[in-house]
């Protein structure tokens, strides 16, 4: 599987985390274990992010903070830091950190529009 297959097949698991959450989330450790063997940066960060979406969605705030924290220092690119963005924004919202989590909303939106990208 070429790393243009994992990232569309990230794609399309952020599409349905929210409805089959474990699926999207043995598609994220997938495509993490295969960032690690490429020490491909942009791709570690997202399978992290949605990991940590995935945790959020299950009520760990603890393990999505862990993780979105791992993924921080590989965002690279606007599209990758804008699903970070979202992420971090969720949970800074589920936190009680509104401020934060607007702050990150507004940038998640800032660089998904600079991609074209309507999925994100």
């Amino acid at each position: 599987m070429s790393v243009r297959e994992v990232h569309r097949a990230l794609d399309a698991a952020r599409g349905y985390h929210y409805e089959d959450h474990q699926a999207a989330l043995d598609e994220a450790v997938r495509a993490h274990e295969i960032a690690d063997t490429l020490d491909d940066g942009p791709l570690r960060c997202r399978a992290l992010v949605l990991q940590a979406a995935v945790m959020l969605q299950r009520g760990d705030l603890h393990g999505a903070v862990t993780l979105t924290t791992e993924a921080t220092p590989f965002a690279e690119g606007d599209a990758v830091r804008a699903e970070l963005a979202a992420v971090k924004s969720q949970l800074n919202f589920f936190a009680g950190s509104y401020p934060e989590s607007l702050q990150h909303a507004q940038s998640g939106i800032e660089l998904a529009d600079r991609t074209g990208d309507l999925g994100l």
